[in-house]
């Protein structure tokens, strides 16, 4: 086995069909376990799955991390150094990936191919680092396919009286507001000539950015003059909004009532902060108007992230309040 210093970052090329980073992540690590150690008697007996193999997102809103502690999980089964086995996996990974990244010839392939860097942190983690070209790749996939779930809140019936303490109606005017709020803002550059909207004169919620395609996530301006690839949303309160999106696309699809209720809900509070923070209009419009169109987006990642939610509590979706 290829076994890599601790420091050596890797880029490797993932393909999904889901947004959703973490599930993407702990698939391609088990996919390199039973790759490397398909011969091991102990593989059939640990019966991993993917959401059996540990991973968290880092902490760190500026840099978007992923770190896997799997490596300190199957040492001690393979009295095997941590360190060194999360080394073996790390090649694995590379190994396994790498036929991946030709697909890219192929746009009929309608999955998001991402790439990232991969580096073995001592005594055993493995982190996986987003650049933020990828980030700009994964927030667009978010506009041009709309979200669709399939929450467990969705297999709850519809006909069933929801508890009064988590449908205070308090809690969910705030988020119900803060959807509007997103809807006022994309109605309005829609009619300012900002962007471009499909379908939003209609009465469903399920708006759309066509123009500019794409967002102008990456600022093109600051790679000519350095060459490193830079995200246009670099204020804190934008950096915020984007790790709670991240976090809620990983666990949408398995949220019960009262955690997704909490995300709606931080994700209504980071989006006021982002709008009362980060301008649009005047002198970005006029001045930086990329800035402006990627706000924008940012604006309708979120609106359709609060859409999904309320439609899982089975909330009514209003457009205007």
């Amino acid at each position: 086995m290829v076994s890599k210093v601790a420091n050596n970052t890797l880029s490797v090329t993932l393909l999904s069909k889901s947004c959703a980073i973490a599930q993407l992540l702990q698939q391609q690590i088990l996919a390199a376990i039973k790759m490397e150690m398909a011969a091991a008697d102990w593989l059939g007996a640990v019966k991993l799955t993917p959401e059996t193999i540990p991973l968290h997102r880092l902490p760190d809103d500026i840099h978007i991390i992923y770190r896997s502690p799997i490596a300190f999980k199957l040492a001690p089964v393979l009295q095997c150094p941590a360190f060194a086995l999360a080394n073996q996996l790390m090649a694995a990974i590379v190994l396994n990936l790498e036929p991946l990244k030709n697909l890219n010839n192929f746009p009929e392939i309608s999955q998001t191919v991402l790439n990232f860097n991969v580096e073995v942190i001592y005594p055993g983690w493995i982190n996986f680092g987003l650049p933020n070209q990828e980030l700009g790749v994964w927030l667009q996939q978010l506009i041009d396919k709309p979200l669709h779930t399939n929450s467990v809140l969705k297999l709850q019936k519809r006909d069933d009286k929801v508890n009064e303490n988590l449908t205070d109606t308090f809690s969910y005017f705030g988020v119900q507001y803060a959807h509007a709020r997103c809807c006022s803002l994309l109605r309005m550059a829609h009619q300012q000539g900002l962007i471009t909207l499909k379908a939003w004169e209609g009465k469903t919620a399920v708006w759309q950015i066509v123009e500019p395609q794409p967002i102008p996530w990456l600022n093109d301006e600051q790679e000519a003059a350095t060459g490193l690839v830079g995200l246009r949303l670099g204020h804190p309160a934008e950096k915020r909004l984007i790790a709670l999106v991240l976090d809620i696309v990983d666990a949408i699809d398995n949220l019960e009532r009262q955690r997704g209720l909490k995300f709606a809900r931080a994700l209504s509070q980071a989006f006021e902060e982002f709008s009362s923070s980060c301008r649009i209009w005047g002198e970005v419009k006029t001045q930086t108007p990329k800035l402006a169109q990627a706000r924008l987006g940012l604006v309708a990642v979120t609106q359709g992230l609060l859409r999904s939610l309320q439609d899982d509590f089975g909330v009514p979706v209003a457009v205007e309040l």
